[in-house]
């Protein structure tokens, strides 16, 4: 069993925190948050250390939990009106910006690559934006209640949802789909969704509140710490396993537990543990950036990426100025937005495994999705900059 070296690692550890603390610094100065410095930081010690590719990628799957654990503070901010509002908005600029990003960017890939199946696949990836981008910087910009904020939500929302018929179009178009031989499959994958969301909303409703209730009479706070993270963490596993995304079980628990006065409680639990975990998250794709892959491809991937960025950003502001959005609403949103998402790597790596893209076009599409994420506080603040800067709500008058 090889020896652990406690001065290796302290030196190891001061050297990254000390990076991270540097860029944190200058990303500050510069007003485009931590989000960039922390992927910076990634890129630097990818380049200096050139860590395994399985190092960045087992990195990057552990901290997508803080995914997980933003969602279900956001759910426990939530309100059931919110939540309908939510829905109407999801259907309203959610679905329709889905179906059309997905034609749009299919069609610039079937022209720009001359591969069927490949550009349908990207052209469904790179139809989702980030979550925790997005997410991130409206909780940091203190704008996640606000019409804009719950726009962009919305249509995040509706976006989660899409990954799950979305990985099952690329096993169809790999014609190793289960449902081949009749509709059975597909109906129990329905029922399953269907009981695990059930299971869910009934035993945060009924079951949680009260064991977490009885734990803080007593004052017993460790019980309450692993109670709150076991009810999380199974959450994910059941959304998981019923094939939705792990994030969407835990924004419904989330959205229960909104309704019991122990949310607060809940929140100063988990704020810790997402904040570490998100910080990770965004570290670890700066690790899964290959610099060599981008420079031997620089002009396709620049070109693409500023047309993926144009398509979304043009499709979401013309969907929000014609479902009455103010022309500033629209604009801000069009660029929050333009962003490709994280659940792009989920369903490029499962179009890879299925024969559907090669090595090479799954490395730089996820290349395109790092650079579109890391572009994202930039086109916020350009659209700040166009716009002027967001106002604050102001108390109604009698």
């Amino acid at each position: 069993m090889p020896h652990f070296e406690v001065a290796s690692f302290l030196a190891a550890a001061i050297g990254l925190l000390g990076l991270v603390s540097i860029c944190l610094l200058v990303f500050a100065r510069l007003g485009v948050g931590s989000i960039v410095a922390f992927v910076v930081a990634g890129l630097v010690i990818e380049e200096i250390r050139d860590l395994p590719a399985e190092t960045a990628l087992a990195l990057r799957e552990f901290a997508e939990l803080g995914v997980v654990l933003l969602l279900f503070l956001i759910g426990l901010e939530t309100t059931p009106p919110q939540l309908r509002g939510l829905g109407r908005d999801a259907l309203k600029f959610g679905v329709p910006q889905i179906a059309i990003s997905a034609a749009a960017i299919g069609l610039y890939g079937w022209w720009f690559l001359s591969v069927r199946e490949t550009a349908i696949v990207l052209g469904l990836g790179f139809a989702l934006s980030s979550t925790v981008v997005v997410m991130q910087i409206l909780v940091d910009r203190n704008e996640l209640q606000s019409p804009l904020g719950q726009k962009a939500f919305a249509i995040l929302l509706a976006q989660d949802l899409a990954i799950v018929p979305m990985l099952l179009a690329v096993a169809l178009m790999a014609n190793k789909a289960a449902i081949g031989s009749g509709s059975a499959p597909l109906w129990w994958t329905i029922l399953r969704a269907i009981i695990a969301i059930a299971l869910i909303i009934l035993i945060g409703r009924f079951v949680l509140t009260r064991i977490l209730a009885i734990a803080l009479r007593r004052q017993n706070e460790s019980a309450f710490v692993s109670v709150t993270f076991l009810a999380v963490l199974s959450a994910a596993l059941a959304a998981e396993r019923a094939g939705l995304s792990m994030a969407l079980g835990t924004f419904l628990l989330g959205a229960v537990l909104s309704m019991s006065p122990l949310g607060h409680r809940v929140a100063e639990t988990i704020e810790p543990v997402k904040s570490t975990l998100l910080a990770l998250f965004f570290f670890s794709v700066g690790l899964s950036i290959d610099l060599d892959i981008a420079v031997q491809n620089w002009a396709t991937l620049l070109l693409t990426t500023a047309v993926v960025i144009i398509l979304k950003f043009a499709i979401v502001a013309g969907l929000v100025q014609l479902g009455g959005g103010t022309r500033p609403e629209a604009l801000r949103l069009g660029f929050a937005l333009a962003q490709c998402g994280e659940f792009g790597f989920v369903l490029f790596a499962a179009a890879q495994v299925e024969g559907l893209m090669s090595a090479k076009t799954t490395t730089l599409a996820s290349v395109l999705i790092t650079l579109s994420m890391l572009a994202t506080p930039f086109l916020v603040r350009l659209g700040d900059y166009l716009t002027g800067p967001p106002q604050k709500p102001t108390a109604p008058t009698c």
